[in-house]
């Protein structure tokens, strides 16, 4: 199970970027504007299976896993915390961590794995920060288009706009970023 621990400290998108983009001069638009960012983020992370703004997750297992975590890009590894056989919470010491671009995102003990506690679903907890950072200007853009879509298209949508981009081409901006789960 993935929780997430802390809320982003940024959107890939700033308030004033994406006023400035949308042409938007006064402030009355900006409460629907702030909601509408991090909609977009979330649906591209949900899209690309990669985390985009920067935060702090807890990651339990049942057992470690050879140290390969669900996130990805993983940025760091706080702390890796296990019941022992006995049932009593151990931290993992000497921890390395090795990031990658794309998943998978492996920590490793310098000392070997040790044994958990069976049958408990929460016997191995991992805290990490997971995001990119920098956030790639295709993200950015397909986020801005994303807001200016849903801002531009607040009540129920029955045609197609002249001019609309296409689903197709805007999703295509998050392509290089999908994860591939095998």
């Amino acid at each position: 199970m993935i929780t997430q621990l802390t809320l982003p400290a940024s959107e890939p998108v700033s308030l004033a970027d994406m006023k400035s983009y949308l042409k938007v001069d006064h402030t009355d638009e900006d409460a629907l504007i702030n909601i509408l960012i991090p909609a977009a983020r979330r649906r591209a992370e949900h899209l690309t299976g990669q985390i985009i703004a920067q935060r702090t997750f807890r990651v339990d297992a049942c057992k470690f896993g050879d140290g390969v975590l669900p996130l990805s890009p993983v940025q760091s590894v706080s702390a890796v915390q296990y019941l022992d056989i006995n049932g009593a919470l151990q931290t993992l010491l000497g921890v390395d961590f090795f990031p990658y671009p794309l998943s998978p995102q492996i920590f490793a003990p310098t000392t070997g794995w040790p044994t958990v506690k069976s049958g408990k679903p929460n016997a191995v907890q991992v805290i990490c920060t997971a995001g990119m950072s920098p956030v790639p200007e295709d993200i950015v853009a397909w986020v801005m288009l994303r807001v200016s879509t849903a801002f531009e298209n607040r009540n129920a949508i029955t045609d197609l706009k002249v001019g609309e981009l296409p689903d197709s081409f805007v999703d295509g901006l998050l392509d290089a970023y999908c994860v591939v789960r095998v």
